[in-house]
């Protein structure tokens, strides 16, 4: 955009360059979900493995036909698999009060 400066434009890309998603994965400990496409062009299947192996609590999910946007190319898919993962790690509801 031509409304950043570029110190900001600078900043940013510098950042995501400098970003190490795999280290930053170690420090994750609540369970994940690493939805893939296999046609993804971005980001490759070591990548996910990678990331796989860093998060302790995660589960790698891989849609075939899909590519990066898995999301808007197979939204009824990602949206089950996410429904499936989320109710494979809730626990059960805690009743704190009685009433009567």
């Amino acid at each position: 955009s031509l409304y950043m400066p570029g110190h900001a434009w600078r900043g940013a890309v510098q950042g995501l360059i400098d970003f190490e998603p795999v280290e930053a994965a170690r420090r994750i400990q609540a369970p994940a979900a690493i939805i893939w496409g296999d046609k993804d062009q971005y980001c490759p299947r070591q990548d996910q493995q990678d990331l796989r192996a860093a998060l302790r609590s995660s589960r790698l999910f891989t849609l075939t036909g899909v590519g990066h946007a898995l999301h808007w190319e197979r939204p009824a898919d990602t949206a089950a698999l996410l429904r499936a993962f989320i109710a494979d790690i809730e626990e059960p509801a805690v009743l704190t009060h009685a009433y009567a």
